[in-house]
């Protein structure tokens, strides 16, 4: 009687439907907007104030090109030219009320003339060519590693380092270099003051980076055991904080200096790093693991820059050399390179915690970035290089002049076509594209 009863319950009772499982929510995903190729090398790339148009630095002049003329089918062409200055390295970039382009222009030689080259940006949209900057200003500088113009561009904050007078090399081999951060007039050219010295006993000044805004200057010194980063606070011309890190590196250093974001809230250093890897080409013998090889390459930390704590390792234990490009203005993203056994990667992390938002593999060749101003874009430039002679080789890149093949076979016949002097002829080009990387911001 209580079985019929229960069962006779059971029936009358409805059934509870299964819980409807929640919405996914597709992840947020970075965009590619278009790309274009130029037949040119483009060494350097930056964006006009309403981020409507690119300027592309190439090997043989500047050039103007519209935001819409990315993705099209057409070649490119230009809004404007103008020819670069000669005699120096040039470092392009925006005046701070966006009316003009501007160049630094750094000689390659001792004791030679270090210029600011300006253009008005009106008349490069309107489409004047220019056989020559607008105005020119000497500066009172002797080849300054980096530089940064103070909000207001009248001053220009630069680094200089010259070698430690008297004293033994250290065992390292790199010869002690002291440093110093000027402030120098734009108007005039004129070194207004020495703004702070840059100084390690025993040590080599790699490289230092200036926040204009707070004051603050990131000095990266390296010893024969240590790779030193120092915050000096201008404020109170005295240290803030210091972080250390082992040197093992034998005779080398790691080439980079800091960088710090536009909200000078962190801080990416460089050192050198150890790590094992398998012997390219060497065959294991039976029973025993394969060789491994001692591997000495740079990798970029982001450190905080208020009290110098490590933020994030943006590289990991397997990086041969990297290299963070460019921050967004607003500081939230970072774009940036790794080169790992595998390949080389384009990466782009989130500034404030480190993380790793996107990455994709990339070719072989030279690249640049910026980010547009008041946007989360980000244009790319990637120059290429390859052999456009059929033949059975696979397409071999070239960088620096020099034909690299992973294949044994192909290395050697590679080698005897330099030694024929029978070079196969060559094709460059580079490739363009802007990246809407939007909803990788929270």
């Amino acid at each position: 009687m209580a079985r019929t009863l229960l069962i006779a319950l059971l029936l009358a009772t409805p059934l509870l439907a299964a819980p409807t499982p929640p919405e996914e929510k597709p992840k947020p995903r970075a965009k590619l907007l278009g790309t274009v190729k130029l037949d040119k090398i483009v060494i350097e790339v930056c964006w006009t104030p309403d981020a409507k148009h690119l300027i592309l630095i190439t090997d043989e002049k500047g050039l103007v090109i519209g935001r819409d003329q990315i993705g099209e089918d057409a070649p490119i062409k230009p809004i404007a030219e103008f020819a670069l200055p000669v005699g120096g390295t040039c470092k392009f970039g925006m005046t701070p009320d966006g009316t003009e382009l501007y160049a630094m222009v750094t000689a390659r030689r001792i004791n030679a003339e270090t210029r600011l080259c300006y253009w008005t940006l009106k008349d490069l949209l309107d489409g004047k060519k220019k056989a020559k900057p607008d105005r020119v200003v000497s500066l009172e500088l002797d080849k300054p590693s980096t530089f940064a113009l103070s909000a207001d561009g009248r001053s220009l904050y630069t680094v200089v380092s010259e070698p430690r007078r008297g004293g033994l090399l250290p065992p390292n081999g790199l010869r002690p270099q002291i440093g110093k951060v000027l402030r120098s007039s734009t108007k005039t050219g004129d070194i207004a003051e020495e703004w702070m010295p840059l100084d390690l006993p025993n040590a080599t000044l790699v490289g230092a980076a200036v926040h204009t805004v707070s004051g603050k200057v990131f000095a990266h010194f390296q010893t024969a055991e240590e790779h030193v980063v120092r915050c000096f606070d201008r404020a109170g011309k005295k240290e803030k904080w210091e972080r250390t890190f082992p040197q093992p590196l034998p005779n080398g250093n790691v080439g980079d200096g800091p960088k710090v974001s536009p909200d000078g809230r962190v801080v990416v250093a460089y050192w050198s790093r150890q790590f094992s890897t398998v012997q390219p080409g060497a065959v294991p013998q039976p029973g025993q693991p394969p060789p491994l090889v001692a591997v000495y390459t740079n990798c970029p930390q982001l450190l905080n820059a208020t009290n110098g704590e490590v933020i994030a390792d943006l590289g990991g234990d397997d990086v041969y050399n990297s290299e963070v490009i460019d921050f967004s203005p607003d500081s939230k993203l970072m774009f940036g390179w790794l080169n790992r056994p595998g390949g080389i990667q384009s990466v782009v992390w989130e500034t404030k915690t480190g993380k790793a938002l996107k990455a994709w593999n990339r070719g072989s060749g030279d690249l640049t970035a910026a980010f547009a101003p008041g946007r989360h874009e980000l244009a790319i430039v990637e120059h290429t290089t390859h052999n456009s002679n059929p033949s059975h080789l696979t397409p071999e890149r070239i960088h620096g002049g020099i034909l690299m093949e992973t294949d044994g076979a192909d290395l050697q016949y590679i080698r005897n076509v330099f030694r024929q002097q029978r070079v196969p002829r060559v094709e460059e080009e580079s490739i363009i594209g802007v990246w809407d990387l939007a909803p990788l911001v929270k």
